[in-house]
């Protein structure tokens, strides 16, 4: 089996799978194949019987992406080993350790962080709107992950809010996430014993996306490490756009101090993009400079060309219904639609989008970092997707739109760092596509707001498109995207009134209006959803959130046959979603 291991892979992606012992770093370029090197060298090891797959912990940073490199190993028949995110390996071993350590059952995770900020907002007349919510929320994040308290922030609105988000969590009985991470460092700096039982089960450590680790995590991996030196990390200083977070890319950059003997091996061969984009991404590449883009350049590997468009319109609407009809033609003449993506800056540049491929007929889905999004599963469709969601993902058609001073790089971004944050993910979007990339711009909002010049990452690239592409000037006689947003705003879909939380508008229905699904249908659901969450020791809402696997459930039953619910293939029925739901 090992020899089989090491079909197909090249030169440098060779050396690093055969290398098994010892502290090694991955500098892995855009589509170099990372996922792949990471699950051979953990399948070559556990051949060669370099380790036992029980001492192995493969930590990434996502679910999804979590999901993707157990399934690979499986394929590989590597079963019987911990592939976890940071989090849920932490909140595992902080139940486990707690009712001996501290005594009861560990306290729940909350849910609800936003509205909790959002009332203590109030609560000491702070600005409440969603965007300063979620930049408290972002602060205390932040501090926390930094092992920071309260006194300590500079701005007295967040210090406040700092404070009483830990007594209200302390009153509830509750933790996040962040907390799960800081208890568990404590518990294994305070109780040496506890943390050489961690030890003495996971000895061999691999870490994906390392350039995204955190201080937080960071702590809790040298706790978890020791003193040994097996361990393999594996990033892209590149593709660092979590800094906001707590990201440091120095992590990556200075293993080798901390790890001198440290194997090193770069990949920069890349595999998933044409020709075209990856001189594209390469331009983008070059202005960062060797710190922040250690790889190098990307070499090309694929003998198609691609294409590479640059597209500029007179307003946001217009680049919308573009965009739209284009995708409609590619789907008409045979694309593959879940092969399509558009990719955008800001959250409000969604609602555009959706109001002209709805006009045109044209499904999608909105993707998220969180795989709980399962209606392509019952639909194939193009998806949706801000750019810091789309890590770890390709299409073979990109549509990157916005790409507008202010909007990209964001107008929030005003120092150095911050625009070479922007300049990063703006390179993360463009090496998502693998034969088609359009890029677009508008000229101004609407009719009615100043006029906007196209992105200084556009003026990278040496492109300019031939015409505007839009040959409509403005005119108080033709509709602008409001309107027709305002008029296509979510709605119901029974009663047509308008749908106010983001439950709502994830169901599609209203709490006023009754489902028409079976309740001993959802009865299933949920009851299934409860035992993988019990089974996986993890809260029930990160297997599936309730107004997730409400729609989810209501779009299986649309799909069935009404006669089945008083047969007796109901129970055929019902017990088809629940092994479709075990295998979440």
């Amino acid at each position: 089996m090992s020899d089989s291991l090491l079909l197909d892979l090249d030169e440098a992606q060779l050396a690093a799978v055969t290398t098994t012992s010892g502290a090694v770093a991955i500098y892995a370029g855009a589509g170099s194949g990372k996922t792949r090197v990471l699950t051979r060298r953990i399948a070559y090891a556990v051949s060669k019987q370099v380790v036992n797959p029980k001492n192995v912990l493969a930590l990434t940073f996502t679910t999804r992406a979590a999901d993707e490199m157990a399934l690979r190993l499986a394929q590989l028949g590597i079963r019987d080993l911990a592939v976890r995110t940071f989090h849920s390996a932490a909140l595992r071993q902080l139940k486990f350790f707690w009712p001996d350590v501290i005594g009861g059952p560990l306290p729940k995770i909350t849910t609800d962080k936003f509205n909790i900020v959002k009332a203590i907002l109030k609560q000491i007349g702070a600005g409440q709107d969603v965007q300063t919510i979620r930049d408290v929320i972002s602060e205390i994040e932040k501090a926390k992950v930094n092992r920071l308290e309260p006194e300590s922030l500079p701005v007295e609105k967040v210090r406040e809010a700092y404070r009483l988000y830990l007594e209200k969590n302390d009153e509830l009985n509750q933790i996040d996430f962040e907390d799960a991470l800081l208890l568990l460092v404590a518990i294994l700096e305070e109780h040496p014993n506890i943390a050489r039982r961690v030890q003495n089960t996971f000895s061999w450590f691999s870490v994906d996306e390392y350039q995204d680790v955190n201080p937080l995590q960071q702590n809790l991996l040298d706790l978890w490490l020791g003193n040994s030196q097996e361990i393999c990390v594996v990033g892209d200083t590149a593709q660092t756009i979590y800094t906001f977070a707590g990201a440091d890319p120095e992590n990556l950059l200075n293993f080798t101090e901390r790890f001198p003997r440290a194997s090193v091996f770069k990949l920069n061969r890349n595999y998933r993009s044409a020709d075209n984009i990856v001189q594209t991404a390469n331009k983008v590449l070059s202005a960062m400079g060797r710190t922040h883009a250690a790889v190098g350049g990307l070499v090309a590997t694929r003998e198609l060309p691609g294409e590479v468009k640059l597209e500029r319109f007179n307003s946001d609407w217009k680049e919308a219904q573009a965009v739209s009809k284009k995708i409609k033609e590619m789907i008409n003449s045979g694309t593959n639609p879940a092969e399509i993506a558009i990719l955008y800056r800001i959250n409000w540049q969604a609602e555009i989008l959706k109001t002209a491929l709805t006009s045109d007929g044209v499904n999608f889905w909105l993707q998220s970092e969180d795989r709980y999004e399962f209606k392509q599963r019952v639909e194939p469709r193009i998806s949706l997707a801000t750019m810091h969601a789309t890590k770890g993902l390709e299409w073979a058609n990109v549509f990157l739109i916005g790409l507008s001073e202010g909007i990209m790089p964001i107008s929030q971004a005003v120092s150095e760092e911050e625009i070479l944050e922007e300049q990063r993910l703006f390179y993360v979007a463009v090496t998502r596509a693998r034969d088609f990339l359009q890029l677009s711009w508008a000229k101004a909002k609407d009719e009615t707001s100043p006029l906007r010049t196209k992105s200084r990452f556009l003026k990278l690239l040496n492109l300019e498109a031939a015409a505007v592409s839009d040959q409509t000037d403005f005119s108080i006689n033709k509709p602008q995207y409001l309107a027709p947003v305002k008029k296509a705003a979510a709605k119901c879909k029974k009663c047509r009134s308008g749908l106010m939380t983001g439950a709502e508008i994830t169901v599609g229905r209203c709490n006023r209006c009754a489902s028409d699904t079976p309740p001993e249908l959802y009865k299933t659901a949920f009851k299934t959803r409860n035992e993988i969450a019990a089974k996986e020791n993890i809260p029930e809402f990160l297997v599936l959130t309730d107004s997730m696997l409400i729609a989810l459930v209501d779009a299986w039953f649309e799909k069935t046959d009404p006669s089945l619910i008083s047969s007796e293939k109901w129970d055929l029925y019902r017990a088809d979603l629940e092994k479709a739901l075990s295998q979440i």
